[in-house]
Parts: C-alpha cells; structure tokens; sequence
C-alpha cells in the first residue's frame, strides 16, 4: 500500500531539502562562506544537529527532532522564503549578469 501525500504536500510540491537547510540557516548566522560551499555547507551543519541532538537527549528528549517545534520550523521556512527571494531578485540583476557570464552577454 502506497503512503499517501499529505493534503499540504500536494497543494504545495515544492520542498526543501539538508542542503537548502544548510544553506539558509548558515547564511543567516553570518557563515556565507561555508553556505556557499554545498559539500562542507551539509557537513557542517549536519555536525551541529548532532552535537544539538546530543544536548537535547542530555536533556531527557530522546524522541527524534522532538526539539523541532512550530515556531523554529516556521522560523527555518521563513529564512528560506528570503533566501530563495532574494536569489532570485539578484539573479534578475544587469550587474550581476554581467559578473557571472563572463563578458559573454
């Protein structure tokens, strides 16, 4: 028996994934740098949910992701909402066109 989406995925199929994750949280606590690079962007994110993960069962909640409530996953959406925005508007810019095609309009 096939697993059912649920109502929300299928009105909205666009998703996220670890390396947008990545990407929008280590942008916004200032590590553009590591963001910018996907393959240590994940790796280095993933070493901090463990090292959180750690804390929280310290802390006696050993459920997975138990420590995700509403307000930090709607916080996480937000931050990707900019992120994705924001990308695109600079896509959409002459300057930066001209940086990133290399002289070739």
């Amino acid at each position: 028996m096939a697993l059912e989406k649920p109502n929300f995925a299928r009105k909205f199929p666009h998703h996220f994934d670890i390396k947008d994750l990545s990407m929008w949280c280590l942008s916004w606590e200032g590590y553009p740098d590591i963001a910018s690079r996907v393959y240590k962007c994940c790796q280095y994110f993933l070493q901090a949910m463990k090292q959180l993960e750690a804390q929280y069962a310290r802390e006696g909640k050993n459920e997975p992701w138990e420590y995700v409530t509403d307000e930090i996953f709607q916080d996480t959406v937000a931050k990707g909402i900019l992120f994705r925005n924001v990308h695109e508007f600079i896509n959409k810019q002459n300057w930066f066109k001209k940086i990133y095609t290399f002289g070739n309009p």
